[in-house]
């Protein structure tokens, strides 16, 4: 006997979740982005003050040493399954470091997002959860509040580009009111 209730949760978590993948795909792109260009966000980020070479050690150590230290062991005790056990060892290390990466990226943009919440209000306030009150009602005022159209025209624009009244397009804009 089928679940209505069931059935209707699960189709409307399907959203979330295609948006939830989506949002890994878009880090997973940047991560490799990332390691093909040397490692920045790694370097300047997770490391802090350390030199390019830990970076590219640890890298090395990730990509390649544990994977071939795995393989060689296996080749030593014979394993039938040696490259088995070789590919789920670097996958698990591009696994590991990829979660490091992403946790590391969603950090800080969650932080960059309080840290302008913060300096966006005139209070002082610095709690985090009234800051995440903050940006909810100030999401909510952008999305309810409607737009605003108008149309204008700068004095003196015209001859400082050296055209003449006829030549004048008047400049429209939709702007919404809290953004």
């Amino acid at each position: 006997e089928a679940n209505n209730a069931n059935f209707l949760g699960v189709l409307l978590s399907v959203p979330v979740m295609v948006l939830g993948m989506a949002e890994a795909l878009v880090i997973a792109t940047h991560f490799v982005a990332d390691t093909w260009g040397g490692h920045t966000l790694i370097r300047n980020f997770m490391l802090g003050k350390f030199h390019v070479v830990v970076a590219e050690w640890f890298s090395f150590v990730l990509y390649l040493g544990l994977p071939i230290l795995v393989m060689c062991f296996a080749l030593i005790t014979k394993s039938d399954t040696w490259w088995e056990t070789t590919s789920l060892t670097w996958f698990g290390c591009m696994c590991g470091l990829y979660v490091v990466f992403s946790v590391a990226v969603v950090f800080y943009e969650v932080s960059s997002c309080l840290t302008i919440m913060k300096n966006f209000s005139g209070d002082d306030c610095d709690k985090p959860i009234s800051l995440l009150k903050r940006s909810i009602l100030l999401r909510q005022q952008q999305t309810y509040s409607g737009k605003r159209l108008s149309t204008r025209m700068a004095l003196g624009a015209l001859s400082a580009r050296g055209k003449t009244w006829d030549e004048a397009v008047n400049v429209r804009e939709s702007i919404s009111i809290y953004s």
